[in-house]
């Protein structure tokens, strides 16, 4: 089992979120309160370990002419990382909170990666990677990298000895396959993008998800927003439940999720422990403004209160 994470973000963003009462289309809007991350859900995942002092490390890309804004929040959270400078600037998404708690999101495209970068990123991995590491790819894949550059990254971390986790809409059911890392975690929809006829039922979800493990996956975990996460791996087919809790951001809320999951795993605690802090930990996630990990108070508490069950199959 993998000792230390390198969270590997190809595509970070500068996350601002903006609250208002009501959003009024084509007038003025007066913002009551705002805040800004430095995000991206590779970050995500570093931030959540950072905080529960699991060993970890962040390697990223970031646009050199609003670099600054972003390492210094790094630098306040005493995040360890490892930056590779591109020309232009990395995303800044905005996030659009009304007074109902609904939220519009507006995501920017970020830099164009260049080959030269794509250089460094295998060498940084050279140095960072060995038989102990699990590498944690997630988010959407910026203009410059290519699905079939994303699996020479990956194939370059297996020889390394590493393991891989993958979250990324921008990879194929055919590209997951190849790569065979060690978990996945679409969200629902995510999951039922990955074919051509999507399945339709949770019955069918994990027909589907067994094909996967079968060709080499290890955990195939989905997100059913408040209804859980579903996981299907070959220890079976288990299915958590979240309680309900008063929502403040689901922004950010998969990657905790993912990050307790993987948190519980290293501790050797089995694939039932580690989904239940898996939910505890998105549900957690969800009570918090912005991208802030969840708080281990409330981890705890909610810990008690999710259910897992295994689905006969």
């Amino acid at each position: 089992m993998f000792k230390r994470i390198v969270a590997l973000a190809l595509n970070p963003s500068l996350d601002t979120t903006l609250w208002i009462d009501e959003i009024n289309l084509s007038d003025e809007n007066m913002v009551k309160e705002e805040r800004t991350d430095a995000s991206g859900k590779a970050v995500n995942l570093a931030r959540t370990f950072k905080y529960y002092d699991v060993p970890s490390s962040l390697v990223l890309l970031l646009g050199k002419y609003n670099k600054h804004d972003f390492l210094a929040q790094l630098n306040r959270e005493n995040i360890q990382y490892r930056h590779i400078e591109i020309e232009g600037n990395t995303r800044e998404n905005l996030s659009i909170v009304q007074r109902d708690r609904s939220v519009t999101r507006l995501i920017r495209r970020g830099f164009a990666v260049p080959y030269e970068a794509m250089e460094e990123v295998m060498e940084t991995l050279d140095q960072c990677v060995d038989n102990e590491t699990l590498v944690m790819i997630s988010g959407a894949l910026p203009d410059g990298i290519s699905p079939r550059s994303l699996r020479n990254i990956c194939s370059r971390i297996h020889n390394l000895g590493g393991q891989i986790t993958l979250d990324s809409r921008s990879i194929s059911l055919q590209d997951i396959c190849d790569i065979k890392p060690w978990a996945i975690k679409p969200n629902r929809q995510e999951f039922c993008n990955l074919f051509e006829q999507p399945p339709k039922t949770l019955e069918d979800m994990v027909e589907e998800a067994k094909k996967i493990v079968e060709q080499g996956v290890g955990y195939c975990l989905i997100s059913l927003g408040e209804d859980g996460i579903l996981c299907i791996s070959k220890e079976g087919v288990h299915l958590a439940m979240a309680p309900s809790v008063e929502v403040r951001s689901t922004v950010g809320a998969g990657d905790s999720a993912l990050a307790g999951f993987v948190k519980s795993m290293m501790a050797g605690k089995g694939v039932m422990t580690g989904l239940k802090t898996a939910v505890a930990f998105g549900t957690a996630a969800c009570m918090v403004d912005g991208t802030q990990p969840p708080h281990k108070l409330t981890v705890c508490n909610l810990l008690s209160q999710v259910h897992v069950q295994e689905i006969p199959v």
